[in-house]
């Protein structure tokens, strides 16, 4: 089916429907179950409400409510907090976007607005501080960090400090190159220890900050893809393990105690034949000093690049040029038809990882253990995912949700008829490793942009055009 011929950017507001078989409309808000059909001649599991080998029947169907915020634009990033708080963020083409903080009732029936900050550019992605209801972040031109107390202000631009502009000294002039400043596309705060703050950029890099460090808030920075990175997570239980995704296709894995080597774990668009083995591809890099003059001149296998001043010191790619800004000039200004824009790694098992393909409608499970080939590709959707996550506290389950309308709920332990970790999920030859058909399925009215589950795995809130939708799980 040709969907969309080309997508301008991940997000879209226009009235795509998927074409389901209704089963029924449950609850007082219509939510749509449905059954796929089987497509081919290869037999597909067909996943029920309580047992991943059992058909779906209507008395098994989980009825399903929805509480929805209405605003009066566009939303986007969305991130809830333990206080039942969820900050948006609109997505206007123009000068005139906002964050609104919105707070819901104890049995989310209702939200209400009760902070707003206006800001220039469009929110591409916005998170809590862990552990903190009055702390949270937010990228789009620049890495900015964002206090709730009384009112909701700005506290740090990370990104003036990180290219010298302290906003005590900045002058207007200063201040208007912001927006000539590479932006920036996600991050992701350590949940072990917020301090911490991942970042990535179109720049080709990523950068690690301390916030505990008021002095020099950067801590290290490395350019991490051949072209631009589009995504950027800690790995779970690590404060020293991150993963990141961009452009080039490729989801690769890095160790803040040795920046001389990260391994490409998965290259989109090169998966070696089905029961072939995958050598792990190392990717040396070269350390150079802050002004880029002089490599360390390690030699690419001998793993001996002195990594001591990390934090003081920009690594580049081996063979790559140490001058940034040449190779930012160099970039291939079309769409990267492989390229990854989302990742996320499991929060119960440091191997596992989700990926997603630019305008693709296949999620994609790695294992690292496993490196160039997926665990399973989930294919339930019928449009572009925009959004994937883990849920916090069932482990290998994930929801997602796309421009098909859909937002969908995955048990990948039920589909493997075994835990996600388990060695010898490749025993079975029968299993059909492509899945299209999810435990669960709720259906809105336009494009689903975004999603964010709360921290019990009750509820999962989604965007869709001006609209915020809470769903609930529970039974």
């Amino acid at each position: 089916m040709d969907y969309r011929g080309s997508k301008r950017s991940s997000i879209s507001f226009g009235s795509y429907q998927r074409q389901l078989n209704i089963f029924d409309n449950v609850g007082n808000n219509g939510v749509n179950f449905y059954q796929r059909q089987n497509q081919g001649s290869q037999p597909q599991q067909q996943l029920g409400i309580a047992s991943g080998n059992s058909n779906y029947t209507l008395d098994k169907l989980k009825t399903v409510t929805s509480c929805q915020y209405q605003s009066s634009a566009p939303l986007y990033a969305l991130s809830w907090n333990q206080n039942d708080q969820c900050a948006l963020g609109t997505y206007k083409e123009d000068s005139y976007n906002r964050i609104e903080i919105i707070s819901g009732s104890k049995d989310y029936s209702t939200w209400e607005c009760t902070h707003v900050a206006n800001v220039v550019y469009p929110v591409s992605r916005i998170q809590w501080m862990p552990q903190n209801n009055t702390r949270l972040a937010t990228c789009s031109d620049s890495l900015r960090i964002w206090s709730l107390d009384g009112s909701l202000q700005e506290q740090i631009n990370l990104s003036l400090y990180k290219y010298g502009k302290h906003p005590s000294s900045a002058s207007q002039k200063d201040t208007a190159t912001l927006g000539q400043l590479p932006p920036v596309t996600s991050f992701h705060w350590s949940p072990i220890s917020p301090n911490l703050l991942l970042s990535c950029s179109i720049d080709t890099t990523c950068t690690v900050w301390d916030l505990s460090n008021s002095t020099n808030y950067v801590k290290t920075q490395l350019i991490a893809h051949d072209s631009e990175v589009f995504d950027v997570k800690f790995l779970a239980q690590s404060t020293q393990l991150f993963a990141s995704c961009g452009g080039d296709g490729s989801v690769r894995v890095f160790d803040l105690r040795s920046l001389a080597h990260s391994t490409i774990v998965y290259e989109h668009g090169h998966e070696p034949a089905h029961g072939s083995s995958a050598n792990v591809n190392k990717n040396c890099t070269a350390k150079v000093t802050a002004a880029g003059t002089g490599a360390s001149g390690a030699s690419a296998g001998s793993g001996s690049t002195d990594t001591s001043q990390a934090s003081d010191s920009t690594l580049l790619p081996r063979n790559r040029s140490q001058d940034s800004n040449a190779s930012l000039g160099n970039m291939d200004p079309e769409p990267h038809s492989n390229a990854l824009v989302r990742l996320e790694p499991n929060p119960f098992d440091p191997n596992v990882i989700v990926t997603v393909a630019q305008d693709s409608n296949a999620i994609i499970v790695l294992d690292m253990r496993y490196p160039g080939s997926p665990l399973v590709t989930l294919e339930g959707h019928i449009g572009p995912v925009n959004q994937v996550q883990w849920h916090p506290k069932k482990s290998g389950v994930l929801v997602s949700c796309g421009d098909d309308c859909q937002v969908l709920y995955w048990d990948i332990n039920a589909l493997l008829g075994q835990t996600v970790s388990n060695n010898s999920r490749w025993a079975n030859q029968n299993v059909v490793h492509n899945v299209d058909t999810p435990q669960m399925a709720y259906t809105t009215d336009t494009e689903a942009n975004n999603l964010v589950l709360n921290s019990t795995g009750s509820h999962v809130g989604t965007v869709h055009g001006k609209t915020f939708t809470a769903i609930n799980l529970s039974t």
